[in-house]
């Protein structure tokens, strides 16, 4: 998954995937220099617009999913930090959202199709 730079103390980029609603992040390097991958999911559209969108604090959107109990924590790995480039002043992720069907148009983004099961 392709993570975006972002602001924050304690993390250096994240993902999203609003098809899988799938958040990956990637921490700032530890002590051993390497920077913790953690995947969250489900992440639905909305929570990751509310918890991400503009002016929110990066770390306080994870810590919220940390203690969420619907959404899964899965440790992917420890990479050596990606040479990520300064974050640009808007919100990165400002239209990651706005292209994608939202209601009935959603059942379209379901690569299931229970009425070939019939």
């Amino acid at each position: 998954m392709k993570r975006s730079p972002v602001q924050s103390s304690n993390v250096a980029a994240i993902g999203y995937d609003p098809y899988t609603e799938t958040l990956e992040v990637e921490f700032r390097p530890n002590r051993e220099g390497l920077s913790p991958v953690w995947r969250y999911a489900p992440v639905p559209r909305a929570l990751f617009a509310d918890l991400f969108g503009e002016g929110a604090s990066v770390g306080a959107g994870v810590a919220t999913l940390r203690m969420n109990a619907d959404v899964r924590a899965v440790h992917v790995d420890d990479v050596a930090p990606t040479a990520h480039e300064e974050p640009a002043a808007e919100d990165p992720f400002a239209g990651a959202l706005a292209d994608l069907p939202d209601g009935d148009d959603a059942a379209a983004l379901d690569p299931i199709d229970d009425e070939d099961d019939a």
